[in-house]
């Protein structure tokens, strides 16, 4: 019996340990302590948390400055925000509305100060967020079909850009909620409001994509935002859009 037992000790701790060893080989793979912390900050509902006050401030400053006519509004999350688009297209009268890991929601609760002057265009991107935050894409299209009729309300002269989710590279980046399938499930439906509502949609998304479907790791430090030369990328693909008088 003492002999059974032990070989059953045995054998099951020779079984953990090779769970571990493929484990911890998996997150090794994945991006180290990098993919824990991220899945485990995606799970609790830390990931990526908008500190409130810097989302006020910004919303704040947004109101504050003076509206002007003619103007091109770039609207939208991080990865609209970290681009300087007034250099990219100089002598237009482009305006940066991106807040860092805003949400459709988000959007919808601000775009009264961003539909105010009347814009000539709007550049919308927006939803990476949401999902990260494990809304669904229906959640998504809702909140999306909502701020759509708002402007076309509220600006009816205002032309709607529709840009498509980017990509992300799992191998620098990590979340259990969505992957690239459920993003271009998103953009699946983004396309079709755009048709709906006769907008256009832009498809950023096969222009910064590697051959395995991940966002290209040249274009990225950390997975999800994207780097200088994908913003000349972006550029280039919405360039003619930008002209249009």
């Amino acid at each position: 019996m003492n002999s059974l037992i032990k070989t059953i000790l045995v054998i099951s701790i020779g079984f953990n340990i090779v769970l571990l060893l493929i484990t911890g080989y998996f997150i090794y793979q994945k991006g180290g302590t990098k993919y824990v912390v991220n899945c485990i900050g995606t799970i609790v509902g830390t990931q990526k948390n908008i500190d409130q006050s810097y989302y006020d401030e910004r919303v704040n400053l947004f109101k504050s400055i003076p509206k002007t006519n003619k103007s091109i509004i770039f609207l939208g999350d991080s990865i609209t925000a970290g681009c300087e688009w007034n250099e990219l297209f100089p002598g237009y009268n482009t305006k940066n509305r991106g807040i860092g890991s805003d949400t459709t929601s988000g959007i919808l609760c601000r775009l009264d100060e961003v539909i105010q002057a009347k814009p000539d265009k709007i550049f919308l991107m927006v939803g990476i967020s949401d999902l990260e935050s494990g809304r669904s894409v229906q959640e998504i299209a809702t909140n999306y079909t909502k701020i759509l009729e708002k402007i076309i309300k509220k600006t009816p002269e205002t032309r709607i850009y529709i840009q498509s989710i980017l990509p992300i590279n799992n191998d620098k980046y990590a979340s259990v909620f969505f992957n690239n399938e459920k993003i271009i499930d998103c953009n699946r439906e983004l396309k079709s409001l755009s048709q709906k509502h006769n907008l256009t949609y832009i498809d950023l998304y096969p222009l910064m994509t590697s051959q395995n479907g991940q966002l290209r790791a040249n274009l990225t430090t950390n997975g999800i935002n994207i780097s200088g030369e994908g913003y000349l990328i972006w550029k280039e693909a919405i360039k003619n859009y930008i002209e249009i008088k």
